[in-house]
């Protein structure tokens, strides 16, 4: 995965791929891996933007479905835990299809759902992850249709409130194209990021998604390139260059890790 500038006129297809396809539960035991070498160094990208910030907001969205963003937003969310001396808070806001609780294996319930409306507050909903530093805002249970409890004025409420307790903020939202959740959400935090699947999702559909965006003067900051499946060729693998190490606490046994 890597972060490219939105302006760029051609917007490439293929970069540096993940180590597999699936986010392995986040836990205390962080390793050395291709993957999270990338998370951080993406992390480093996105640090460039605070200029001097103490506060920051930082929405993960995609262009549809199936693009990876709850699994680049939880890398992200761990890879900041990790390096900040104060908490991160991630927080689940695609309310129609949630993921994040499932990714750190927590209860849905208690969550962005309740407080928006009013049946929780903010503090009551945060949760402890099996990552030190890292706190989980939940979707929580939705029992009305989102646009019944979700404006423009409540999400301003929303993370007035959340930067009381927390500096950096991540946020996992529903893509932009088929709601219009992203866009009410980008225009009250301080940064986007946009993930595309390299090798899936087309120029037409990222270019489509970019400039809803741009339209009402979301800053988007970059796109992230998610290569989930594979598609560049060989040269471009770990593996080809040859960078093992060895791991004092894997008995021995040669892991394969970013030189």
């Amino acid at each position: 995965m890597m972060m490219l500038n939105p302006n760029d006129s051609e917007l490439p297809q293929f970069t540096v791929k993940n180590s597999n396809n699936e986010i392995e539960v986040p836990g205390d035991d962080y390793r050395d891996t291709p993957g999270n070498a990338e998370t951080e160094r993406l992390l480093a990208k996105i640090d460039t933007f605070r200029k001097g910030q103490d506060k920051q907001s930082l929405l993960i969205t995609s262009a549809i479905l199936g693009e990876g963003k709850s699994t680049i937003s939880a890398r992200i969310a761990t890879s900041s835990a990790r390096n900040r001396k104060n908490p991160t808070l991630l927080i689940d806001f695609d309310l129609r299809r949630p993921r994040i609780h499932q990714v750190f294996n927590l209860e849905k319930e208690r969550g962005v759902a309740d407080i928006l409306s009013n049946r929780l507050s903010f503090e009551s909903c945060i949760k402890n992850s099996r990552v030190p530093n890292l706190k989980i805002l939940t979707s929580g249970v939705l029992r009305y249709s989102p646009m019944e409890v979700f404006n423009a004025e409540k999400a301003k409420r929303f993370f007035h409130e959340a930067h009381k307790y927390f500096d950096f903020i991540i946020v996992d939202s529903p893509p932009i194209i088929p709601v219009s959740d992203p866009i009410i959400l980008g225009k009250v935090v301080n940064y986007v990021v946009l993930v595309v699947k390299a090798g899936a999702t087309s120029k037409r559909i990222i270019k489509r998604a970019l400039e809803m965006m741009q339209s009402v003067e979301v800053n988007v900051c970059g796109i992230i390139i998610n290569n989930m499946n594979n598609v560049l060729p060989y040269y471009y693998d770990y593996k080809h260059y040859g960078y093992h190490y060895y791991d004092s606490n894997n008995n021995g046994r040669t892991d394969l890790v970013s030189a």
